[in-house]
């Protein structure tokens, strides 16, 4: 059985490190990326938690990247 995939319609930079998501479904949705960039230990990682390079996303065919 196959499903449809969920994309992302829009994407809006919170404060600290979070992100709200509006899908195609007409759901949205809220992350806190701050847990998992901070205990990251690859620094290609790590780099995000600077806030200018974090808000630097897109959304390419209903990715963030």
């Amino acid at each position: 059985m196959s499903q449809n995939p969920i994309n992302i319609t829009k994407a809006e930079a919170l404060d600290n490190y979070r992100l709200h998501l509006t899908l195609d479904d007409c759901n949205e949705q809220w992350f806190d990326f701050k847990p998992f960039l901070t205990r990251a230990q690859h620094t290609d990682i790590r780099s995000y938690l600077d806030p200018t390079k974090f808000a630097k996303f897109r959304i390419e065919y209903g990715e963030l990247v």
